[in-house]
């Protein structure tokens, strides 16, 4: 079932990837286009490249900025579309040709009004506004990309989406984990970790007890377990590191800027499930 909106836009996170065959991400802005106008918007952060904002790699970015006709405005190197260039076709288009060091999502739909989806997606993606000591990734910011996505495909689904849920286990205390989907029935267990924390012990820790707590409690559920996990530049290989632990304890490990895309899955799985 979906409510009524005032229309269905298309988004893409815009991503700069310093070394493509490592391809360590990191999302520099957003381009969203109302299917319905055809109006398009975006916002940049360049500073979110950690590119010094001289020599030749800056000034690529920029051009790749420039050409989607986003000028400048404000101190904090944010772009805002001036006039409807971008199609949504376009997006598909940069998303599949775009494999070097600018890439672009595929376009996804979010309903609502075209300004309020850029700012959500931009603080989301590009901005959260819950980034903590943990990185830009962190359980408040899984819980609002979960929540929002289940609300937009049906607000009776945002009751699915539950923080800190707790599983018990015979003879013991029960196992906290970040965050939930379900309801009186446990549909996936998440868990959530930032390459991009200052202490890189940290991610490892969380993969490690992660592992851990999903090994004791695996035959009380049947729960599917995800650990998203926030790339980092030059992380690429501690990445690789935590996923083949996961792997042993049946944890499947995403790179966290996928979560948006699990999260309206796993909203179609529910929906059908209710039907």
């Amino acid at each position: 079932m979906m409510s009524t909106f005032e229309g269905v836009c298309f988004y893409s996170v815009v991503r700069y990837v310093a070394d493509p065959i490592r391809n360590e991400p990191r999302n520099i802005g957003v381009v969203v286009v109302d299917s319905d106008t055809g109006e398009a918007d975006g916002r940049f952060m360049l500073s979110r490249a950690y590119v010094p904002p001289t020599g030749e790699l800056y000034s690529l970015v920029r051009r790749v900025v420039g050409s989607l006709h986003l000028p400048q405005t404000g101190q904090d190197t944010l772009f805002e579309l001036s006039r409807p260039l971008v199609t949504t076709e376009l997006l598909g288009e940069l998303h599949s040709t775009s494999t070097n060091t600018i890439q672009f999502t595929a376009p996804l739909p979010s309903p609502g009004r075209l300004a309020d989806v850029r700012d959500e997606v931009f603080h989301i993606f590009v901005a959260p506004k819950h980034g903590g000591s943990s990185g830009g990734w962190s359980t408040s910011v899984a819980t609002e990309v979960f929540a929002r996505r289940f609300r937009r495909a049906d607000p009776a689904l945002e009751k699915f989406v539950v923080p800190h849920p707790e599983i018990n286990v015979s003879g013991g205390p029960p196992f906290i984990f970040d965050l939930g989907i379900g309801n009186g029935t446990w549909h996936t267990i998440i868990e959530n970790a930032s390459l991009g924390n200052k202490d890189l012990q940290i991610p490892e820790q969380r993969a490690a007890w992660m592992g851990m707590a999903w090994e004791a409690v695996r035959s009380e559920t049947s729960a599917r377990a995800l650990l998203f996990v926030e790339q980092a530049a030059g992380q690429s290989a501690r990445y690789d590191r935590i996923a083949q632990w996961m792997e042993r304890f049946g944890v499947e490990v995403l790179p966290s800027d996928r979560a948006d895309g699990v999260a309206e899955q796993l909203a179609r799985e529910l929906i059908l499930h209710k039907a």
